[in-house]
């Protein structure tokens, strides 16, 4: 309101002091001069004006050339310091794979809304994702460290230069060779000047892809050969190997299949050399950070005179976390 006064004023010049010109009433007058004289002696300091009362004329010294400046200027400062928004910072989530060795760059792009004349800044910070279902990747100060999987920032200065929409910013990742899980990284921009953010658009998830050595680990089981025994029962035991290490729990179902040698629930009668082993099923689990685990299966005394006969242990078909390359072994049963 006060920008249309002044505009009104400076078209009506120094008459507006005359009495009733265009209709406006003395009491009007005053009313609208004393609010442009509080608002210049605020902005320019100036404490020489006249008194003010019944019909109004402020002195030479005081122009309405100097009242339509200072609208002027308030105009100018309304348009630019209250008038234009900051624009939006936004980052998006981001992912890269983790590669077998050396580093990896994984690369973020800081966004702006609009253009702006001043340089926006602020804190870059990259740390482990923590909260439920998430997999944290390790940080730490550079790679070569055992476990570290990227290298963490803590409140990096970064900023974007002025007219310019977009700058990137880069997380070092450290390869390996190890089979495990996608992890994630927490990133964000905080303390930030000259540019605004909203919930989520200055922070984000950055994913660490596992590519492992092979794509992913494999498992094998060898043959095993035992003597039968004439009293009692021995254990033949069929190794399971892994093609690489894996920071996951590799779980594989197995099962006895009858061959020349014939399975049963349990042990029974010597005298009649039957069953050969005992039958077995179930799921064997290799820990993270192995690489082989031991199937063992009973083998039954005879005393029947028999040739050597043999069976089989098959892998399958439910596996987590490794692939089957060879999922059949052979149990050799040597005749006494």
């Amino acid at each position: 309101m006060f920008l249309t006064i002044c505009t009104v004023m400076c078209e009506s010049g120094r008459d507006l002091g005359k009495p009733n010109r265009k209709g406006w009433a003395t009491n009007e007058r005053v009313q609208i001069i004393e609010s442009i004289r509080e608002t210049y002696m605020k902005t320019q300091n100036r404490n020489d004006l006249s008194q003010l009362s019944g019909t109004v004329k402020p002195p030479m010294s005081w122009s309405w050339v100097g009242a339509c400046g200072l609208a002027a200027l308030l105009l100018v400062w309304t348009t630019t310091a209250v008038g234009q928004v900051p624009p939006t910072l936004t980052i998006a989530d981001a992912s890269v794979a983790e590669g077998n060795a050396g580093t990896t760059s994984l690369v973020l792009t800081l966004v702006l809304s609009a253009p702006t004349n001043q340089i926006v800044a602020g804190s870059f910070s990259a740390i482990p994702m923590t909260g439920t279902g998430f997999s944290p990747a390790t940080g730490g100060s550079a790679c070569g460290a055992p476990g570290v999987d990227f290298v963490q920032v803590n409140n990096l200065p970064v900023s974007i230069p002025a007219n310019t929409l977009s700058k990137t910013v880069t997380i070092t990742v450290c390869g390996d060779s190890i089979r495990e899980s996608n992890e994630q990284i927490f990133f964000s921009v905080t303390n930030v000047t000259r540019a605004q953010c909203f919930e989520g658009t200055c922070n984000g998830i950055a994913t660490i892809l596992d590519d492992g050595d092979t794509g992913i680990s494999s498992i094998s089981i060898a043959d095993a050969t035992i003597k039968q025994p004439s009293v009692g029962t021995r254990t033949l035991s069929f190794v399971l190997s892994l093609s690489a290490v894996t920071t996951q729990d590799v779980r594989v179902d197995f099962s006895t299949e009858n061959g020349g040698a014939i399975g049963g629930s349990s042990c029974g009668l010597v005298a009649t050399g039957t069953p050969d082993f005992v039958t077995k099923s179930g799921t064997i689990t290799i820990p993270a950070g192995q690489t082989s685990g031991l199937i063992d299966i009973t083998i039954c005394a005879g005393t029947l005179r028999e040739s050597d006969e043999a069976f089989k242990v098959i892998l399958g078909p439910r596996i987590s976390n490794a692939s089957i390359k060879d999922g059949a072994a052979i149990g050799g049963i040597r005749a006494k």
